[in-house]
Parts: structure tokens; C-alpha cells; sequence
């Protein structure tokens, strides 16, 4: 699973679902964010578990609020617990609002930190220096520093995403030796000046006679640091670039998946920058590019602006992107370039002197952003540019008057064959807009026109003669509005080529045997346009209409336009919305293949299209996956199979045909066979699939109903099938447990079943496994079990239900003699108290070859808590069994003691060849004794030279000491048989 991120908060989540909820999940986040959770129980038992699971999966730990709301005399020994344990992967730890005074307390559980990058804390500089920080944290990886000292004070610090750290107005490096945090390098200084409040005048001054470019991009200012910076601009008498963007207070920053949040008392307005800013510069006489993009300036500082442009004779480019200036404030500002249209170069980079002098034929503004004021200036320029030809505005955020002082301007073009005005939030247009007579191209597509504005903009569209490529995609407009388009391409049939990417023309001339749409979203209005062009298209053969977004009538008026065709094969209606057809609806009589799939079309709807198919004679290929119909929706489905079991090739993409006539030994039909009306058909064919050998219904979401019908069509067929049903996870539910139990106890078809993570109710290991002892075919099974389903009736059984099902396990292995595989994976994060009956079961045991007991939510406590009697047991089993060659005890949580059991067992073993020690958080081998350490070394050098058979070794997923290191490099020296050694 890919990094995910926990924001816990008391009146988040907490409030809706359990502190345990919460933890039991948390071992999958990347990132702990624990905010103002301090009054909850976070000294719970269930709270030092969650610490023990996910401290080797956090790599940001962010405990500033946790720091400032804990009660004093809990807050540190909170923090030693998570620190501590966050020595795994910890790369960045957030402790600000943590007193400093208390840092030092936290100084033993910050050693442990081997992988600590980034540490943000409030402190003194004594404080950092008197902290015992790991060897990688290097002087040089510097802190969030909050000094007494009124010169040095830097407030809360934070790292942006270059690496520096900006509060205030003032910035502080911070160099890693780790390039995943993309830090500035101190050599990165010349445009980036570093900000502390009292080396802004002399860094400036000792570079005014030099320095022509200064970028300020995303510094928060405050008004005393901008009155500083003003005052050093005035030196810099050879500047001729200068950008301030987004030097306002901007709320919150991602820093590292780390969102902070800053409080915006003092830091500049945008009243303030533009009542100061133009005078200062005016005199830089140099100047003639400024930056103030995403500054937060209006329409009501715009006459200042205004001013300052129409004074300055040396300004050629101004960027104001993202400021909220409307129409109104872009006509002011066009009013001040129209003061000197030739001084001017560019504007939120419109090449403004090159549409002056008529030299942009073709001109690409998409995504710039240029907003309503960038469209005004734009429009006053564009009456130039009378040789333009194509004009792409699209996602520029202008939306209302400015689209129509654009079209205006172009109205009189006569070169303009182009417009690309999409994902520009347009909701209409005016009817007395004219679009250019010599427009042949116009994209609309991806805006806010509905119903509403649609017979005006058709109108304005009918007088175009050269208009022949429309798109109106993914836009709100409805069946009723596609006929009204549909009316406007009438007009004139042969005049349109495309309309939403529907290739009108070569329609109309039955040019187009394969026609494919998917993904193109079309939309209601679209389809309706296309059914009027597809009663031209009489040779068509395949139409894939996949997830275009027509719903309701919209499909009944393609199928209409088609249901003559007598040349149509194959129809892909799906992921289209559809809840159902009209009984009426005839599909065309030459079809074959017709795909319904990710539709919701449901039992209500069912009996209809069965009708509507049941007429065609040549339909072979029916899918209606991801649809929620039931059994008793596939019960009606499956008479429609019935009528002809011989046309019919396949149904959800299961092989009918093939399974009818007995000619699929191997079928997979992994995460296809999505519901469980697929069954029906299924379990029908089925009966005659005598040869069968493997079935793989894995990830395909079964239910009681679905797997009733599969498990009836196996006991029928009589076939010895291998049974693969992994990942179905309604398959814990107790009634389908106990099913599975019963099938198995009589069933002499069944010669491997695979139910791992299709996790089986704890309450019914002891009845599914007695059905099992006495199964004489079964030669694998794998099965995991877990809380997922039956959590709260575990808990209401307890020890009962546990010894219990360990007591079943152990005689089925006495037992049961058939079995060559046998593989149990619990999917709990809890223990057990004993594992002897298991043990006493193996022992009895000689078929078994391969023996899986393994922990899939390892949480580093150990398994069994009677550990040492269950390791101590498996010792006297290992010294004597013959026939097991492959042992698994993953996520046990083993000690030393029970390492050391395992492996004076596998000295006298010679038959056992795999031995899987993984993912045990055994964090006990460097915290135990030396004398342990020492013995569990001598016996793993001793394993690696005497013993002969082990070929394959998985000590992954642990924390070995170094003592054990050596001893596996030296037994490796003399070892002969090893073959695989995984650490």
C-alpha cells in the first residue's frame, strides 16, 4: 500500500468511531498527525500497541499540538514512547510548542532517531547544543531556533519546499545530506536572499552596483521587514527585474506531507503593498519587469497600479496572475497601457508589442491563467492582430464580460479559423454574439453551458457558413438541448465534420464501419446527435460507446437509430449509467457481442432486457459484470441461456461455450465473476465441466447465494478441482463459514482450496475444521482467520472459543492424512494463549510436508503467550518429524529464547529444507542480554555448519544485532547447503 497519511483529532474522529477504530489501522499510515488528541486515552493499552505497530511505518511524525496540550507530567512520557519508537524510519519530527525546557528529557528517545532528518523545535541555541542528536543529524541540519535573545528570535520555523525556512520575512537554510527533501544549496544565494532582520540592508548594499535580478517568491512579509526591503530597493540603481510573488500572508503550507498553519497578525495586506511598493520603485529607472502574481490585489488598489504604469517610462512586462482583478479593474489597466501601446512587451505573458505589430499568427495562452483583467487587455490588443489564425484561451480563468470583449474584438476577423475557448467556466453566451465569418474550429467543451443558453448560442452558430468542428463536451446539457443542436447541424448535413469528437461527416457518407467514442463523454446531447447521423450510417459494424455519459433517453435513441442495422456486430454500452431499457427497445438482429458492464442495472430492470435479448437469434457474447444484480436477477437470466445453451459464447466473460462442450481444464476467472448473478450461469455449465482441474474464483466479491450454486454445480460434476477463493472477503460471514465446513466434510471433489484473506469468523474454526478431519482428498488448504467479520463475538467467547479452535486444528492434523499443505494466516492483531494442541497435532501428524502458521498483522508481541512451552514443544517435533520440508512462522514476535528453541530443534532435523523467520519485529535482539546474544549467535553459527538439509534461510523484516550478523557471515563461510539466504 502506497504512503497514506492519520489526522486523528478528538473532534474528528474520535468523536464518530472508537480510539481502537483508529488504531487498528494506524500501522498503515506513513505519516502520524495527531492532532489535539489529548483527551484521549493515550496511555492506553490499545495506544502502546499502536506505538509498537506503526513505528516502523512512520516517516513524519508531527506532534506539535499533541506537545502543547498534553498534561505536563504525561506529555514527555507520551513523546519517549512515540520517539522512542520511531527510530524504524523517523525522517522528520515536529515538537514545536513542546517547552524547551523540556527538549532534554527527550534526548535519550532522539538517539535512538538513526534515520532523523529534519528535527522542528522551539529552543534556545544553548538547549540545541546540550541535545545528544544521532550521528546523521549533523550540525549542518539546522532547527526550528526560537532564542531569547531579541536579534536571534526567529519565531515558528518551517521548511518550505525548496528547504528554506521563511517566518515572518525571514529565512533560515536548512542543508540535508538526503536528496529526497530537495533542499536549496547554501551556492543558491544571488536571486534568493537570505532575510535576517539585521542582515537585509548589508546584503543588498554590498551588491546594489551589481545585482539586476532579485526574486522574493513565497516569503510571508511583515509591514517592518517590507519597510526594510523598500528602503534597500533604492540602492539597487541597475535593477531591472524584481519579483514579489506571493509575499502575503497565504495560510497554509505543505511542507513533507506536513501541513502548518500560520497566524496572519502583522504580516502585509495587499492595501499596504500597492500604497508603498510603487513609490519606491519609480525611481529604478532599469526596471522593466515586475512580478506581483497571487498578491491578493482588487479592483480597489487597481487606480494606484494604474498610476504607478502610466508614470513609469523603463516598465515593459507586469505579471499580475492570480489576483482577483475583474473587468472592471482590467479596464483600467488597458486605459494605462493604451497611454504608450508601444512601451509595453507583455502582460500575465501576453505577448503584448508582438499582437501590437500584427506577428502572432498563432497564439497559445492555455493554462496561463490570465483571469478577467489579463481577457480585457488581451481583447484591446487583439483589434491589431488581424492576421491571427488560431487563438487557444483555454483554462485561462476568465469568465462573464471578458469572453465577450474577446469574441468582439475577433468579429470582424477575416483569418481566424481556431478558438479554443474550453474549461473556461462559461455559462452562455449572448445572443447578439457573432463569432468570426471565417471560423471553422470552435471548442466550447468543458464549461458550465446548459439547456438554458443553448438556443441562443445555436443561433449565433447558425450563421456561421465555415463553422465544421464543434465540440460541446462535458457540459451540463440534456436530451432537450442536444435536439436543439441537432436541429442547428441539420440546416445543413454536409457542412458539419465533427461534433464532440463524433465524425459527423464521414457518418453521413457511410464512411465509418468501426466507430469508437470511449471516454470521450459525449454526454446526453451528444448521443442524441449521434443517433441522428447513425440513421445514415448502414454499413456500421462495431460502435464502443464506454463512459461517455449518456443516460435515460439519450441510449434509447441510439439503440432506435440502429435497431434496422443489419450489419452491426458488436455494442459497447458500458460504464454509462444505465439503470435499465424499455421492454419495446430492440437491439439490431445481426448483433453479437453487446457489453452492459458498470451500468446499474438491477433486478427491477431485469426481466425487461431479458425480453429485449431474448428476440435476438445471434447474440453470443452477453457482459453485464459490475451490475448489482442478485441470484434471483441471474436466475432470470439464466432461462434467458436456456431457450439456446448453444448460442451463447459467453456471459460476464465466462467461456459457456467452452464449458458446455467440456474443453476448459484450467479456468480463471479471477476478479471477473464481480457479482453474483454470474454464478447462475456459471454453476449451469458447470455440470457438464467434467474435466476440469483448477477453478480461480479469487477477488470476486461471492456471497452466501453465489457460492450455494458453485459449490452444488462441484459436488455434481464429481471432478477433483483444485478451489482457489482468495480475497473474498464475504466469505468470513458465520453462514458461509459454517456452508464451506459442511461442503468440505463430504465433498470428494476438492484437492487444494485457497481461502486466504477471505478471513473465516474465529467462532467456527472448530466446527469447519472437524468437517475437514474427515476429507480424504483435500491435499493443500490455506485459510486465514481473523476479526474482520466476528470481532465482537471473539471477544464475547474469548479463551473458550480460542482454546477450541486450537484443540479442532490439532486433530485435524491427527487425523487427516491427505494433506500435504496446510498454511493458516491470522488476520488479528491480538495473541493467543496457547499453541500446545496445534503442537501435540504435528506431532501426531505424517503426511505434512509444508506447515504455515504465520501473523499477517505482526504487531511485535509474541504470538502465543505461553510462548516458551509452544517453542520448547515445536523443539522436540523438529528433532524427531522426517516428512516436513518447509516450515513458515511469520510475525510471531519470537524472543531469544524461543529463536534459540527453534534452532537446537533444527540441529537434529536433516528433512526440513525452508525455514521462513520474517517480519517478527524482534527488536529483543538489541535489547537483551549479552549472555542471549551471545548464545543466540553460537547457535546460529552452529545451525549454518552443522546442519546439512536447510537450503533456504527468510530472516527479513527484522532487527538483528550485530552479534547474530557476524554469526551468519561466518556460518555462511562453511555452509554447503543454504541456497537462498534472505535478510
Amino acid at each position: 500500500m502506497g504512503p497514506l497519511s492519520c489526522h486523528v483529532s478528538a473532534e474528528g474522529y474520535v468523536s464518530v468511531v472508537t480510539l481502537e477504530d483508529v488504531l487498528s489501522t494506524i500501522h498503515l499510515v506513513s505519516k502520524l498527525s495527531l492532532k489535539t488528541l489529548a483527551r484521549c486515552e493515550l496511555v492506553s493499552r490499545s495506544w502502546k500497541r499502536a506505538i509498537r505497530e506503526g513505528s516502523q511505518f512512520w516517516r513524519v511524525l508531527d506532534l506539535s499540538s499533541l506537545a502543547m496540550e498534553l498534561k505536563p507530567e504525561s506529555k514527555v512520557h507520551v513523546l519517549q514512547q512515540i520517539i522512542g519508537r520511531g527510530n524504524y524510519a523517523a525522517h522528520l519530527i515536529d515538537l514545536r510548542k513542546l517547552a524547551f525546557s523540556k527538549l532534554p528529557l527527550l534526548s535519550p528517545a532522539l538517539t535512538l532517531c538513526t534515520h532523523l532528518r529534519v528535527l522542528l523545535v522551539s529552543a534556545s541555541l544553548d538547549t540545541i547544543r546540550h541535545l545528544n542528536l544521532p550521528p546523521t543529524f549533523t550540525t549542518e541540519v539546522f532547527l526550528d531556533v526560537r532564542s531569547p535573545g531579541e536579534d536571534s528570535k526567529i519565531g515558528n520555523l518551517n521548511f518550505d519546499p525548496n528547504g528554506t525556512a521563511v517566518v515572518k520575512g525571514i529565512t533560515c537554510k536548512c542543508k540535508i545530506e538526503d536528496d529526497e527533501y530537495n533542499v536549496m544549496s547554501q551556492t543558491e544565494f544571488q536571486g534568493r536572499m537570505s532575510l535576517f532582520s539585521k542582515g537585509l540592508m548589508k546584503d543588498l548594499a554590498a551588491c546594489s552596483s551589481s545585482l539586476t535580478s532579485l526574486s522574493l517568491s513565497d516569503y510571508a512579509f511583515v509591514e517592518e521587514k517590507f519597510s526594510e526591503l523598500l528602503d534597500a530597493l533604492q540602492l539597487l540603481s541597475n535593477l531591472s527585474s524584481l519579483t514579489l510573488s506571493n509575499v502575503l500572508f497565504a495560510g497554509d503550507y505543505l511542507v513533507e506531507g506536513l501541513m502548518v498553519s500560520y497566524n496572519d497578525d502583522g504580516f502585509l495586506s495587499p492595501s499596504v503593498l500597492m500604497s508603498r511598493l510603487p513609490a519606491a520603485i519609480l525611481p529604478l529607472d532599469r526596471l522593466t519587469k515586475l512580478d506581483l502574481s497571487q498578491n491578493g490585489i482588487g479592483d480597489e488598489n487597481i487606480h494606484v497600479l494604474a498610476d504607478f504604469l502610466g508614470g513609469s517610462k523603463s516598465l515593459t512586462s507586469l505579471n499580475l496572475i492570480d489576483n482577483p482583478i475583474t473587468v472592471k479593474g482590467g479596464r483600467v489597466l488597458l486605459d494605462s497601457f493604451r497611454l504608450n501601446l508601444d512601451q509595453w512587451e507583455s502582460f500575465n505573458n501576453i505577448p503584448l508589442k508582438q499582437l501590437r505589430r500584427n506577428q502572432v499568427p498563432h497564439l497559445k495562452l492555455s493554462g496561463t491563467k490570465i483571469g478577467e483583467h489579463g481577457a480585457i487587455v488581451l481583447a484591446g490588443y487583439l483589434e491589431f492582430a488581424s492576421n491571427i489564425e488560431t487563438l487557444d484561451l483555454s483554462c485561462t480563468r476568465m469568465i462573464g464580460k471578458a469572453i465577450g470583449d474577446i469574441i468582439v474584438a475577433l468579429s470582424l476577423s477575416t483569418t481566424l479559423i481556431s478558438l479554443d475557448l474550453s474549461d473556461m467556466g462559461i455559462c452562455g453566451l449572448a445572443k447578439e454574439v457573432k463569432f468570426p465569418s471565417s471560423i471553422e474550429t470552435l471548442n466550447l467543451s468543458g464549461n458550465s453551458i446548459g439547456d438554458e443558453n443553448i438556443q441562443e448560442l445555436a443561433d449565433s452558430l447558425g450563421v456561421s457558413k465555415s463553422l465544421t468542428c464543434l465540440d460541446m463536451s462535458h457540459n451540463p446539457i440534456t436530451v432537450e438541448g442536444g435536439r436543439v443542436l441537432l436541429d442547428l447541424f441539420r440546416l445543413n448535413l454536409d457542412q458539419w465534420e465533427s461534433f464532440n469528437n463524433i465524425p459527423l461527416k464521414q457518418l453521413r457518407r457511410n464512411q465509418v464501419p468501426h466507430l469508437k467514442l470511449s471516454g470521450t463523454k459525449i454526454g446526453e446531447h451528444g448521443a442524441i446527435v449521434l443517433a441522428g447521423y447513425l440513421e445514415f450510417a448502414s454499413n456500421i459494424e462495431t460502435l464502443d460507446l464506454s463512459c461517455t455519459r449518456m443516460i435515460g433517453k439519450a441510449i434509447g435513441d441510439i439503440i432506435v437509430a440502429l435497431s434496422l442495422s443489419t450489419t452491426l456486430i458488436s455494442l459497447d454500452l458500458s460504464d454509462m449509467g444505465i439503470c435499465g431499457l424499455a421492454k419495446e427497445v430492440k437491439f439490431p438482429s445481426s448483433i453479437e457481442t453487446l457489453n452492459l458492464s458498470g451500468n446499474s442495472i438491477g433486478d427491477e430492470n431485469i426481466q425487461e432486457l431479458a425480453d429485449s435479448l431474448g428476440v435476438s437469434k445471434s447474440l453470443t457474447c452477453l457482459d453485464m459484470s459490475h451490475n448489482p444484480i442478485t441470484v434471483e436477477g441471474g436466475r432470470v437470466l439464466l432461462d434467458l441461456f436456456r431457450l439456446n445453451l448453444d448460442q451463447w459464447e459467453s456471459f460476464n466473460n465466462i467461456p459457456l461455450k467452452q464449458l458446455r462442450r467440456n474443453q476448459v481444464p484450467h479456468l480463471n476467472l479471477s476478479g471477473i465473476l464481480n457479482e453474483d448473478h454470474g454464478t447462475n450461469a456459471l454453476a449451469e455449465c458447470m455440470k457438464f465441466a467434467s474435466n476440469i482441474e483448477t477453478l480461480n474464483l479469487s477477488c470476486v466479491d461471492m456471497r452466501f447465494d453465489g457460492l450455494s450454486e458453485i459449490l452444488v454445480a462441484l459436488r455434481q460434476s464429481g471432478t477433483q478441482i483444485a478451489l482457489d477463493l482468495d480475497m473474498n472477503y464475504d466469505l468470513g460471514e458465520p453462514e458461509l463459514s459454517l456452508q464451506i465446513g459442511t461442503f468440505m466434510s463430504s465433498n470428494s471433489t476438492i484437492t487444494h482450496l485457497n481461502l486466504v484473506q477471505s478471513t473465516m469468523a474465529f467462532p467456527f474454526i472448530p466446527s469447519m475444521f472437524r468437517w475437514l478431519a474427515s476429507n480424504s482428498t483435500l491435499v493443500s488448504i490455506v485459510v486465514s482467520f481473523g476479526e474482520d467479520r466476528s470481532y465482537a463475538s471473539y471477544q464475547s467467547h474469548g479463551p473458550d472459543v480460542e482454546e477450541a479452535s486450537f484443540a479442532a486444528i490439532g486433530n485435524f492434523l491427527k487425523s487427516n492424512t491427505s494433506v500435504k499443505t496446510f498454511n493458516l494466516c491470522f488476520d488479528t492483531s491480538r495473541n493467543f494463549h496457547s499453541g500446545s494442541s496445534l503442537i501435540e497435532g504435528l506431532a501426531k501428524n505424517s503426511s505434512l510436508t509444508t506447515l504455515g502458521i504465520n501473523a499477517m498483522s505482526c504487531n511485535g508481541v509474541p504470538f502465543f503467550r505461553d510462548e516458551a512451552h509452544f517453542y520448547t514443544s515445536l523443539e522436540k517435533v523438529l528433532k524427531v518429524n522426517t516428512t516436513l520440508k518447509s516450515l513458515e512462522l511469520q510475525g510471531h514476535g519470537m524472543k531469544l529464547s524461543d529463536v534459540s528453541a527453534l534452532i537446537r530443534g533444527l540441529l537434529k532435523n536433516t528433512s526440513l529444507l525452508s525455514l521462513d523467520l520474517s517480519n517478527q519485529s524482534i527488536d529483543a535482539m538489541t535489547n537483551e542480554t549479552t549472555s542471549s546474544q551471545q548464545l543466540v549467535s553460537g547457535l546460529v553459527g552452529d545451525l549454518l555448519t552443522l546442519n546439512k538439509s536447510l537450503t533456504s534461510l527468510n530472516l527479513s523484516g527484522n532487527l538483528l544485532s550485530s552479534e547474530v550478523k557476524d554469526a551468519l557471515n561466518e556460518g555462511m563461510k562453511s555452509n554447503t547447503s543454504i541456497e537462498a539466504l534472505i535478510l
